[in-house]
């Protein structure tokens, strides 16, 4: 947590071509070394395991933008509406509300600015988070539901059934909407965890990122 950039990666086996193709969205990418163990060993860089990629450069400006990991938000606040569900409900909810917010502050979406953030609340008081992260490709995006598994799964959570509460923050009116698929998934993998959806505003004209380079927001996602 925290980290901006990979330099070396060590894995058991050659990455598939959904793991090469997120690596592109890293920066610096091109400088990426992965490191395969074995009784064999070797190692290798991004381009010379995916050739000829396609990547964020083919779809974003040269420059503007943050990549994967870089630190950035979309000013992102709840909506009043939001707010007020928030207000009648049991005090628990806002903590786990909060971390949803500030996970889909911190999403990847430059794409489809269709940020959108899910804090899984367990039994035993643990709180797992993840925001939504694109790819160029399409395909390999990752829901924010996934990204929050991953990081229960890293925390030790060796069931669903220990879910108890989700709070799944989205921009109402943004091209991706999650709310649908995430509540059939938890119907299906922990179908006593209780899911709630808040709705959030765009409160920045371009996305601010560490180097301070910009990115236009599209204004259709605003709710003033």
């Amino acid at each position: 947590v925290g980290e901006e950039r990979l330099v070396r990666i060590a894995v058991s086996a050659a990455p598939c071509g959904h793991c090469r193709q997120f690596m592109t969205e890293l920066p610096a990418s091109s400088e990426l070394v992965i490191a395969v163990a074995g009784a064999d060993p070797w190692s290798s860089s991004l381009p010379d395991l995916l050739p000829h990629q396609f990547g964020p450069e083919d779809l974003l400006e040269e420059g503007v933008g943050p990549r994967l990991l870089e630190p950035h938000t979309y000013g992102l606040s709840l909506t009043s509406e939001a707010e007020a569900l928030l207000a009648d409900s049991p005090p628990e909810l806002a903590q786990v509300a909060a971390a949803a917010l500030a996970a889909a502050d911190g999403a990847y979406t430059p794409y489809s600015h269709s940020p959108a953030g899910l804090a899984l609340a367990c039994g035993d008081g643990g709180l797992h988070t993840g925001g939504s992260i694109e790819s160029c490709a399409y395909n390999p995006t990752m829901s924010p539901l996934q990204t929050a598994l991953v990081a229960a799964t890293c925390a030790g959570v060796a069931s669903w059934a220990h879910l108890k509460r989700a709070v799944l923050v989205e921009v109402p009116g943004a091209p991706v909407q999650h709310a649908k698929v995430i509540r059939l998934l938890l119907e299906e993998i922990a179908p006593d965890c209780e899911l709630f959806v808040l709705h959030a505003q765009i409160s920045v004209q371009v996305l601010q990122v560490a180097d301070d380079s910009r990115l236009e927001i599209d204004q259709s996602t605003r709710r003033d």
